[in-house]
């Protein structure tokens, strides 16, 4: 079933520019869409992941530990079976999860969102980051499955096919848990922090510990409200209640808070993913949903302030109206306009509940992704040159419906991938090349170098 959010205001403000201060909600024009995908299966979440050997870390009860063989790189990677099923009884479909339901800003349809990895600190750094969110910052707290799934697909070739170790040596075809085919934003983030790469994720990481370059939350597919996945996966809220359980324990000292760093990255899973908009028509339900979304944001980044995070640093929405998951019915033309209207909708607001707030800075995403995507004449020009496909992905399922990564019964692959990511702009239907987010936190460094660095 397919239901419509009444689009009859759309043309009144068409003209309106993406960052209008007193644009509301109902500006965002558009046909905001439900559509009910198909579910999956319960025992796709059903198992997470032992930290790499390269952390060196001894297990409570090892002997649980599976080991996973990639064909593509010969490796073999050990893994927990962390159960994270959702109670089948309390949605009468065994074995099933209800479906997911998508709010997506026009109707040319979705992506699952997931996302993941882990690290190998070998810099100082007098920082120590600590990173909340969903797929953009996701470095291994998504669970891997056998077999593969959409909701595990980023530990399976091709993700990771420009993975460098530690020693600078290209090892290709090493999936690390990310969303992308190396280094994803939190990855940028931390080396301007002087790490080497992003914290190791939070369900890599023996229990009672903490490692002094800080720790990932960060899930695949979540957002800040509850009923945003299908998928069981912790929610912003539940992402810092269980930061602020390890501060309580003095497993996060207040050494390493005196340096902290936070890091909150919501990509808009409330938009795509979620279970709880059924009935959103009238223009006062539009904006109280986006209120919500925002001012949840908030409040969790004043708990997070309140446990003594020194900086607080907050994403806003990317223009995901130029996602190829967006553009492919234009064949990778044209950005769709009431989509990037509804993420300027979500800034504004954003902007409007985080700007009283000391320590906090809003990483504008909107613009530096624009500015390479969606550019006007005259900005952002050099960097969109580097990118020959600016709205098309790297990877590309062969069905819409389908994902990269994706394999038929017979092992067959069901997706191709470029030769040259650096010349994409996007990896997947969602997510960017490791050569895009180079690019957007090349603009935004400066900035947060600024904010950082202040007292």
């Amino acid at each position: 079933m397919l239901l419509r959010v009444d689009a009859a205001w759309a043309a009144r403000s068409s003209s309106a520019s993406y960052s209008a201060p007193a644009m509301n909600f109902a500006s965002m024009a558009a046909s905001m869409t439900l559509f009910a995908l198909s579910s999956f299966s319960s025992s796709e979440l059903s198992v997470g992941r032992e930290r790499s050997a390269s952390q060196k870390t001894k297990f409570d009860d090892p002997g649980r530990a599976a080991k996973y063989h990639t064909a593509e790189t010969g490796s073999t990677i050990r893994v927990r079976n962390i159960s994270t099923r959702v109670n089948e009884a309390s949605y009468g479909r065994p074995g099933r999860h209800p479906p997911l339901l998508a709010l997506v800003l026009n109707p040319n349809g979705v992506e699952a969102r997931p996302a993941p990895a882990d690290g190998h600190q070998k810099k100082s750094s007098s920082y120590s980051l600590f990173v909340f969110g969903d797929d953009f910052a996701d470095n291994g707290n998504l669970p891997l499955t056998d077999p593969v799934t959409q909701m595990s697909r980023q530990w399976a070739y091709p993700y990771g096919s420009s993975y460098v170790d530690a020693d600078g040596n290209p090892r290709p075809n090493t999936p690390s848990g990310r969303f992308s085919n190396y280094k994803i934003q939190s990855d940028f983030i931390a080396t301007i922090l002087g790490l080497e790469e992003a914290p190791p994720a939070h369900a890599l990481t023996a229990e009672k510990t903490c490692d002094p370059s800080g720790m990932t939350f960060a899930h695949g597919g979540a957002g800040v409200l509850d009923t945003t996945s299908a998928h069981n996966v912790p929610t912003l809220a539940k992402q810092v209640d269980n930061f602020r359980k390890m501060v309580k324990d003095g497993i996060i000292s207040e050494k390493q808070l005196s340096r902290s760093v936070a890091l909150v990255a919501i990509s808009g899973n409330d938009y795509y993913g979620n279970t709880g908009v059924i009935g959103l028509t009238a223009q006062n339900d539009i904006n109280a949903y986006i209120g919500k979304v925002t001012k949840e944001i908030a409040d969790n980044v004043d708990q997070l302030q309140k446990l003594g995070v020194i900086k607080v640093l907050v994403n806003n929405l990317h223009p995901v109206g130029c996602t190829p998951t967006q553009t492919r019915t234009n064949n990778y033309t044209s950005c769709d306009v009431f989509g990037n209207l509804g993420a300027s909708v979500h800034n504004n607001n954003l902007k409007q509940v985080i700007a009283a707030k000391k320590n906090v800075h809003v990483v504008d995403l909107y613009t530096a992704f624009t500015s390479i995507v969606d550019n006007v004449p005259g900005k952002g020009q050099e960097l969109s040159k580097q990118f020959k496909r600016k709205l098309s992905p790297c990877c590309e399922s062969f069905d819409s419906k389908g994902y990269c990564g994706q394999r038929g019964k017979s092992s067959e692959l069901l997706y191709t991938v470029c030769d040259k990511s650096s010349k994409f702009f996007y990896w997947d239907d969602m997510h960017p090349t490791h050569a895009g987010w180079e690019a957007v936190m090349k603009q935004l460094e400066k900035p947060l170098r600024e904010f950082v660095d202040q007292d």
